[in-house]
């Protein structure tokens, strides 16, 4: 099945002079940040720049990342693409053969940033980790034994929490350092998978997906996959926060994952008014920095250019956002204010972050 899309991904291929020259990193962190958020705003040029600096600083966790972002950013947006990177990340000869890891990681960035993206895998498995209302599906999937998880799976009936959480369960994949969902059945899982109607590259894809990954995001663009067959495919434009570089280097990668990250949204939650306002009025003190960095995250950080458009039978986003921030201990209820406050005050944000840089 992989090789099929090999096959294909061969016509996608960039020419040798649209290899552009690799950004200047300070690290491979921030190379890895910029990867991420430039696919998501359909920026080929940077994410293809960030891909080069990468190779010689950490190849094996460029195929990772660009992997993960195939599943968690791209998805069911397009089916195709996730099966052509995971065929792609999974063989290092026929990337030799093609003329090598560069032409092959720019390939790739082209064609995951112009693809319509489709971020519910990521906020539906944090709904199946961690929302208030899934409560009671995570505990019906988890008092069933495996043979019956991986029936759910199957299940039309069902809701489609229940059938991501149930896929969840009968993988055996836990979300690192939890020890939560016990041995699985990746066979009978896939081949539920499939029956269900998922694509069979999307099948395929999925299992280099744990393998290479190893985390339960990878799972659910399969069910979606299978949920979704038939529904018209629906995208649209979105505009997202203006870009601030120094140095030729975004300041959005500086986000809450990164040390210096890390001390300009500490800074800004405290000395920004708008967002100190909102964080006494919704959010307990130790829990600012928590809740402002998730703020950065969904209102800068998360932002893509071309979105999939879902029915309004279930909104994956607030799903996301909501379980997101009662993952850290904040109500779910402070997720659209902060939210909002941060997305108001980017510009300040980065003024901050411009101050830090220069010390």
């Amino acid at each position: 099945m992989l090789n099929l899309f090999r096959d294909s991904l061969c016509s996608f291929l960039v020419l040798p002079d649209e290899i552009m020259e690799p950004l200047a990193l300070p690290d491979k962190w921030i190379g890895l940040s910029i990867l991420q958020k430039a696919i998501r705003r359909g920026d080929t040029a940077k994410a293809a720049s960030a891909a080069l600096a990468l190779l010689p600083l950490d190849r094996s966790g460029l195929w990772r990342r660009l992997l993960t972002i195939a599943f968690e950013d791209v998805g069911i947006g397009d089916e195709n693409a996730v099966s052509m990177c995971a065929a792609a990340v999974e063989s290092p000869t026929w990337r030799a053969e093609m003329g090598g890891d560069a032409r092959v990681a720019v390939t790739l960035c082209k064609l995951l940033a112009e693809g319509v993206k489709d971020r519910s895998a990521d906020h539906l498995i944090c709904a199946a980790r961690s929302h208030p209302d899934w409560e009671e599906v995570r505990e019906a999937a988890g008092s069933r034994p495996l043979a019956d998880r991986v029936r759910m799976v199957e299940d039309a009936s069902l809701p489609i929490a229940d059938r991501i959480t149930a896929a969840w369960f009968a993988s055996g994949v836990e979300w690192y350092p939890e020890r939560r969902v016990g041995a699985g059945d990746l066979d009978g899982l896939m081949d539920a998978l499939q029956s269900a109607g998922a694509a069979p590259g999307m099948v395929a894809a999925t299992r280099v997906g744990i393998r290479r990954v190893g985390h339960p995001i990878v799972l659910v663009p399969a069910m979606l996959s299978a949920v979704t067959t038939g529904e018209p495919h629906r995208w649209e434009a979105r505009s997202v926060p203006q870009e601030t570089c120094v140095n030729g280097l975004p300041l959005h990668a500086y986000d809450q994952f990164t040390r210096l990250g890390k001390a300009a949204i500490a800074r800004f939650a405290r000395q920004n008014n708008a967002v100190r306002t909102v964080l006494e009025r919704f959010v307990p003190d130790r829990k600012w920095e928590a809740a402002t960095g998730l703020g950065v995250f969904f209102a800068e950080g998360s932002q893509v250019a071309k979105c999939r458009v879902w029915s309004d039978a279930i909104n994956p986003e607030r799903l996301g956002r909501e379980a997101d921030f009662e993952s850290q201990g904040v109500d779910m209820s402070a997720a659209d204010p902060v939210i909002n406050v941060v997305g108001e005050n980017l510009q300040d944000l980065n003024r901050i972050r411009m101050e830090l840089l220069r010390h």
